[in-house]
């Protein structure tokens, strides 16, 4: 368990709403309840959640609640494709290197 710690939610994004609700309701109320049992446990972590896909864009056609994406965000990291990353920094590759990316 997380607990007193940061626990990483990858690809948040994807995640289905049923579940998006679980999450807001433990983030509002700073408790769970373990699987299997009818203890209630207080927890205190930190989050942080990445996705690639645009949480606005989601909202919009309502594959992402609104209020989890509001209550949940302190700050947006946005990064730039890896592409422009290799021409600020070309050590990251060699021209006998090939990189696909879409």
């Amino acid at each position: 368990m997380a607990n007193n710690g940061t626990i990483f939610l990858d690809e948040i994004g994807d995640m289905p709403m049923h579940l998006q609700s679980k999450l807001l309701r433990v983030l509002q109320e700073r408790q769970i309840t373990p699987i299997g049992s009818d203890r209630i446990i207080d927890i205190d972590v930190r989050v942080i959640a990445a996705t690639h896909k645009n949480p606005l864009e989601l909202i919009e056609v309502g594959a992402f609640r609104k209020d989890l994406f509001i209550d949940s965000m302190s700050f947006q990291l946005t990064c730039h494709l890896f592409e422009s990353a290799l021409m600020t920094f070309p050590f990251f590759w060699t021209p006998s290197q090939t990189i696909s990316l879409k």
